[in-house]
């Protein structure tokens, strides 16, 4: 599982994310430890300060979970423990379900060493789940917020690229058709990219602005 979670971090490069995405949304919190930072403590504690915030008891119990998990990737455990509050990552609904499992098998068998060994493997299976649950959907949360985050970008090139041809096709470019063509989607900014060249005034272009 841990092989999976670090080719998935390989693949998006989260070291090299700013801390502040991270924190726009609840599911993406877990993460924000990895990211670009100097001081992953601070970062971590930010993180569990947010998580005690959330008004939704599950939703925090589920988090600190997560953050407990990959935080333990970049930072020692006395530190995570310290920062996370440990009673609210066993509010975890998978969690108490498997503790309950694992006493009714302790005291099945009647032996405390089994009681403790049925603990440890409740614990292992809280990880495993917690990952598989968990840490899917806040991946896809991210592979969502990064590529909206590449869409604007590509977007934003495309909008200095249109206006720069349009200056030299037409002229100068009015502020309010500068304003409309800077709205334009990516789809919009390539139609307009191939429709300028037939362009020779600025009538051209407010016509095709009115024809969207």
């Amino acid at each position: 599982m841990f092989d999976n979670i670090s080719k998935f971090l390989i693949e998006l490069r989260l070291w090299e994310q700013p801390t502040e995405v991270f924190f726009q949304r609840p599911g993406l919190l877990p993460y924000a430890v990895l990211s670009q930072t100097g001081d992953r403590p601070s970062i971590l504690r930010q993180v569990a300060q947010t998580i005690d915030t959330l008004p939704n008891p599950r939703q925090q119990a589920n988090l600190s979970a997560a953050t407990g998990i990959l935080a333990g990737l970049v930072l020692n455990k006395q530190l995570i423990r310290r920062l996370l509050r440990r009673e609210i990552m066993q509010e975890s609904v998978i969690y108490r379900e498997l503790r309950a499992e694992a006493r009714e098998e302790g005291l099945r068998l009647g032996r405390e060493d089994a009681r403790r060994e049925a603990h440890l493997k409740v614990l292992e299976e809280v990880k495993q789940q917690l990952r598989q649950e968990i840490l899917e959907e806040v991946r896809q949360q991210l592979r969502q917020d990064l590529g909206e985050e590449a869409r604007e970008s590509r977007r934003g090139e495309a909008y200095l690229l249109v206006i720069r041809l349009l200056k030299r096709r037409i002229g100068s470019v009015s502020d309010e058709a500068d304003s409309r063509v800077n709205s334009l989607s990516l789809s919009q900014l390539e139609d307009l990219g191939e429709a300028l060249l037939d362009f020779s005034t600025v009538a051209d272009l407010e016509a095709w602005l009115e024809a969207l």
